[in-house]
């Protein structure tokens, strides 16, 4: 099977609101070529998680969406393209700090020890049983050093390695780790791809705290169901299925 190109073609935004809004307008005007990345040096409304707002210097880190499109992928399984994506950038950041404790803190963030690196915001467009389009939005913390104090804390490559990286071979090597996962979705390698991003997640298999509505308890993530909530076995074995909205990590 031919690789899907991602980033062949790219449109480069000197600043815009959202790289994933400036995308759905551009699909909802004509045809984009699958693998088409818009990138910017800076959003003025960035987007992440749950309504959440993604905050980045100018210039200073990588900033895009891809579209895509899984129609080979039923509705039911969309979930595994934030695997596939999270697992991707996962892989580049292994380039640069091969000794990292680099984990995928569910559903999409990246870690490297107990701080942010990286985020995805993966918005599909379905029709029928199967998805139309997807629309990959990425952030990842390249040279930036000096973050708001939000929670969680972030890092970033620079911060990490002590040297500053270049953002154009930075976003080559991202793209080209992301057309190798989506090639391996594609080659319906998923039993992989579920075993990678189980392995890959943040707490993985470790006693820790989390609070649900006002109950606070510990338990252990065990893994994460074909429609991407959350499993966790507290310590009397009784299990719970949570979604984004429904689950607070606890510091330890």
């Amino acid at each position: 099977m031919v690789l899907t190109p991602i980033g062949h073609s790219r449109i480069e935004l000197e600043a815009v609101s959202s790289t994933n809004n400036y995308t759905m307008h551009l699909l909802e005007k004509q045809d984009v070529a699958e693998g088409t990345a818009v990138i910017t040096s800076f959003q003025t409304k960035g987007k992440g998680q749950d309504k959440n707002l993604w905050v980045s210097d100018a210039g200073t880190n990588l900033l895009f969406s891809i579209v895509l499109y899984p129609g080979f992928l039923p509705a039911a399984e969309q979930f595994i393209l934030n695997k596939v994506l999270s697992l991707a950038i996962l892989d580049f950041i292994k380039l640069y700090i091969p000794r990292s404790k680099g984990t995928i803190k569910w559903p999409n963030d990246i870690y490297t020890g107990e701080k942010k690196v990286a985020g995805i915001l993966v918005q599909n467009s379905i029709k029928g049983n199967h998805i139309e389009h997807s629309i990959a939005g990425i952030g990842v913390n390249i040279n930036q050093e000096i973050f708001p104090d939000f929670a969680p804390p972030a890092t970033s490559l620079k911060i990490e390695t002590g040297r500053e990286q270049d953002l154009r071979k930075c976003t080559d090597a991202l793209f080209k780790k992301i057309e190798l996962r989506y090639h391996q979705l594609r080659s319906e390698a998923k039993e992989t791809i579920h075993w990678d991003y189980l392995h890959a997640l943040f707490r993985f298999n470790t006693l820790h705290n989390y609070q649900i509505n006002q109950r606070k308890f510990q338990a252990r993530i065990i893994g994460v169901n074909e429609y991407g909530k959350l499993i966790l076995e507290e310590k009397n074995k009784s299990r719970l299925e949570c979604d984004i909205k429904g689950i607070r990590f606890l510091p330890d």
